[in-house]
């Protein structure tokens, strides 16, 4: 069953009990830890269920908590984690700030034993489901006057609008609703977690056993689609590996680069912020430019360390973290040595790296702290307290870096070797626990952060294995998960090309070969460096000898796979349809349209049958299309000579620019899609097409966000100025010159095609013995009727008369046919110059254009699939494939062999 929302009030009071029944706490100078009694179990309770008592963020810090308890030396067991407090019912919290009376109203007939009336529950459900916030707004106002048992709320408009616009948590919780409500009886009880487990019913992991099958089985159903597909790639990789060495791997090491329990908001919310990264680097190293010619004497270079050092220092308001704010960092300080880039965490025994566990402070407090965090420091004197409270002042300092500066539980004797080979967070715990099903040990599944991955790759030489991109050149590299520029490394250490699917296999290679003492080394290597400033002479050896070989030719040895696009599925056409206009390309050269005389000679569009097929562009005043078209036949008989007279209308004046109609599809769309267009103009792919709606948009997004027309849609500026009767603008008629359009049984209405779902090739020998090549493109609509009469792809040349109804048919022979991320073998000879150095001349099949009879490919290490980017692409046409061309099978392990005609 899909899990619960972590929004909806079941949910927010499962998180609140789990934690505060295994709330504990123990008290200096006596042993043991102690739970909660009854009484203070409630004070809690009621004080995380006021908004009086709870921060904005609906929590009670733990210093609150031990003042609820009266015990203000005791130490919680859930302060080792990464909580700051104890988090109440979000939700509720929320909704009863903005209607306090309205809520308690509808608590009023709570069942016996619950804490949620069924309408309370109701509102909520509504409040997380409901994704559209103008159907919400009338849901909850019940615009159509729906009866009671079909839409309960009566809210204001204002309170409608209030809770329509409200930011509830987004994500999910481990558990669906039923398992919810069957474990929120005994975990009110008082009961923790894992006896709640046992009291409903359910098993507890150390409960199941483990069987050790030889080899994966189909994954678990899991409501997360992404973390489903990751366990399908597991298990496809893993028997294939199981295969191919007949045995199970001893050790399996897996490396998480990329946080993938995120929404997909939440994950436009991380490539906004690595845009605003890039931009803060580039601003950083124009203004160190800058700084560069002001002081000559420093000989300053935009750097890793300089801009890191600028933006540091911006940051935290030009003053030292651990020093007095009067006393100012000057731009020359971060070129002198007067001021240093501090780890919050010392790096020698956290291997923390990041962004966050980096502060700039002057030289003198940098060697005070030594290698301890500001609390083992500070923590016996008032500078300690006067760091926290100068950097809470700023408000937009960083809350990570906050929370590290305040830990006061770091341990350096920790075993972090450990932690980093442990890693069990997000979509981790998911394919280590499927992997359980191979009859693992613990030990024997490793699951590592990969933060180190990209140091151990430098220093073993494997950063410069794939060929560089012809286009890189020089530019710096740039993390874009903390908005770090990397440092600037020799020639053989320059950074991995992740425009390169192979990069992956590298990173593959680094994690299977970290194990404990790696780590460990490195631990030891950035010690030294803490300690005597510079890096150890002896370079960090390589687990295996002739890494760097055998990992080059295994990489290069590989071919990635792709799983190609068979099924007939997706839109056939557009839901809506659209309607013929025009749009007047003005004042086009005679010169540059003869050079597609077919325009001059097209004659205007009949909406009412209108063969979609043919013209498209016409000259648009009739009298000069007329003088065109005659003075065009006398042109083409005289054989086009230079020195033929020029067009000459009537009234004795020179044709020399014309205006020139072109056919456009016209359709509404939600005002939301012509605001991330409003910039197009006619002829672009896209375009409004009332100029007078495009300035008022315009106009709009200049003191609004795109999503907020939902609710507050813009409006059209009246004559009057009256912007409360001015018509909400809901709709634009947006228009468009796409091809590949479809009319239905002689109806008025035009559709979009969907994609195309195949190119069938056939084949003949000429007399010469070349070859000759023709393709049939297959569109989706077509697909979906050879359904009902098999097969889909179609062996048979007579599919060639539909080209040419003269055409020979005898002659052809079917070759193959390729959907969308089918791969092919190229012919080596054949290859672009700049594409040589790639590797394997193997590409996939990237796109696919029956209009232009094009077929574009895209080598197979290229991560891009931009039109704009051409690394790694082919376009062709079926008739000038390379003879030798053959379609090929890659299995999951990069080996490929060559297939027959489909």
């Amino acid at each position: 069953k899909p899990r619960a929302a972590k929004a909806l009030l079941e949910a927010q009071e499962y998180r609140l009990l789990e934690d505060l029944n295994n709330l504990e706490y123990h008290l200096p100078k006596q042993q043991g830890t102690f739970r909660l009694t009854p009484e203070e179990r409630e004070k809690i309770l009621q004080a995380l269920s006021n908004p009086a008592s709870v921060s904005e963020r609906g929590q009670i810090s733990w210093s609150e908590t031990r003042k609820l308890i009266q015990k203000p030396k005791a130490k919680f067991n859930l302060e080792r984690t990464s909580k700051n407090g104890l988090i109440g019912n979000r939700t509720a919290l929320a909704i009863t700030r903005l209607i306090p009376e309205k809520w308690t109203e509808l608590g009023s007939d709570k069942a016996p034993g619950e804490t949620y009336s069924r309408l309370q529950k109701a509102l909520v459900h509504d409040l997380v489901h409901i994704e559209n916030k103008l159907v919400l707004f009338n849901r909850l106002t019940n615009h159509y006057t729906l009866p009671p048992q079909r839409c309960p709320w009566h809210f204001s408009k204002e309170d409608a609008f209030a809770l329509a616009t409200l930011e509830l948590e987004e994500g999910y919780v481990k558990h669906c609703r039923s398992v919810i409500d069957n474990l929120s009886p005994h975990l009110r009880g008082g009961m923790i977690y894992t006896d709640a487990l046992t009291a409903a019913g359910y098993l507890r992991r150390d409960e199941i056993a483990r069987k050790g099958l030889a080899e994966l089985p189909e994954p678990p159903d899991i409501a997360n689609p992404i973390v489903q597909k990751a366990l399908f790639e597991t298990r496809r990789v893993v028997n294939a590996i199981i295969r191919q060495y007949g045995r199970k791997p001893k050790i399996i090491r897996i490396e998480m680069a990329r946080e993938m329990k995120a929404s997909k908001s939440h994950r436009a919310d991380i490539e906004k912020q690595q845009r605003a990264n890039q931009k803060a680097n580039d601003d950083a190293a124009e203004k160190i430019t800058e700084l560069a010619k002001t002081y000559p004497d420093l000989g300053i270079k935009v750097s890793r360390e300089a801009i890191l050092k600028y933006k540091l220092m911006l940051e935290q308001g030009r003053s030292c973290v651990y020093s007095s704010p009067e006393r100012k960092i000057v731009d020359r300080m971060l070129f002198d040595g007067t001021v240093e880039i501090d780890h919050i965490y010392p790096l020698s025994v956290s291997l923390d790296d990041s962004y966050m566990n980096k502060v700039l402070s002057f030289r003198a407090e940098n060697h005070e702290k030594g290698q301890r965090t500001p609390w083992q420091a500070w923590r016996k004197t008032d500078k300690y307290e006067e760091i926290l409270k100068r950097l809470e002042r700023l408000s937009d300092y960083p809350k990570g870096k906050l929370r590290r500066i305040k830990d006061d539980k770091f341990d350096p004797n920790a075993d972090f070797v450990a932690a980093q080979l442990n890693d069990t967070r997000y979509i981790c715990v998911a394919v280590r626990n499927y992997l359980f099903t191979l009859g693992y040990e613990d030990q024997h599944l490793q699951v590592s952060r990969g933060q180190m991955t990209a140091e151990l790759r430098r220093l073993w030489g494997l950063s410069n294995i794939l060929p560089r991109s012809a286009d890189a050149g020089n530019v710096p590299e740039v993390n874009t998960d903390t908005g770090e520029i990397v440092e600037d490394k020799p020639e053989k250490d320059k950074k991995k090309d992740r425009g390169d699917h192979r990069h992956h296999a590298v990173d593959a290679i680094v994690t299977a070969l970290v194990d404990r003492k790696v780590f460990s080394d490195l631990m030891h290597r950035y010690r030294y460096r803490e300690e005597r400033g510079a890096w150890p002479d002896a370079p960090l050896e390589p687990p295996v000898a002739g890494l760097r070989g055998e990992a080059e030719r295994i990489v290069m040895d590989r071919v990635v796979s792709y799983a190609a696009n068979r099924k007939v599925w997706g839109g056939l056409h557009d839901e809506l349809p659209f309607g013929l206009s025009v749009w007047i390309e003005k004042s086009v050269p005679l010169k540059k349209l003869l050079r597609t005389p077919e325009v001059i000679r097209c004659e205007p569009d009949n909406p009412s049958d209108q063969d979609l097929e043919i013209g498209g562009r016409w000259v648009a005043q009739d009298e000069i299309r007329q003088v065109l078209r005659q003075w065009l036949d006398g042109y083409e008989r005289a054989s086009k000579r230079k020195d033929f007279p020029p067009p000459i209308m009537p009234d004795g004046s020179d044709v020399k620019e014309v205006d020139i109609a072109n056919r456009c599809y016209v359709k509404r769309a939600p005002v939301k899609d012509a605001l991330s267009r409003v910039e197009n103009k006619p002829g672009q792919k896209t375009w409004i097409v009332d100029q007078g709606v495009r300035a008022a948009l315009k106009e709009w997004q200049k003191t609004h966000r795109d999503k907020e027309a939902a609710i507050d849609p813009p409006r059209m500026p009246r004559a009057d100025r009256n912007a409360d009767k001015a018509h909400p603008i809901r709709t634009v008629r947006m228009a468009t010159n796409a091809s590949g359009l479809v009319r239905f049984r002689d109806r008025p209405q035009i559709f979009a095609k969907g994609s195309n779902h195949h190119v069938a090739i056939f084949k003949r020998i000429l007399p010469d013995g070349t070859m000759e090549r023709k393709g049939v493109y297959v569109d989706m609509l077509e697909a979906a009727r050879r359904i009902r009469e098999q097969p889909i792809i179609r062996k048979d040349p007579a599919q060639l008369s539909a080209l040419d109804p003269s055409i020979n048919l005898d002659a052809w022979r079917f070759e193959m046919a390729s959907c969308s991320q089918d791969m092919v073998l190229w012919d080596a000879n054949d290859v672009p110059n700049d594409q040589r150095n790639l590797g394997k001349p193997v590409y996939r099949l990237q796109k696919m254009s029956g209009a232009n009879n094009s077929l574009i490919f895209r080598h197979f290490s290229v991560t891009s699939t931009s039109d704009k980017d051409r690394r790694g692409l082919i376009q062709r046409g079926p008739e000038t494939l390379p003879a030798s061309i053959r379609k090929i099978r890659v299995d999951a392990l990069g080996i490929w062999e060559a297939i027959g005609s489909d």
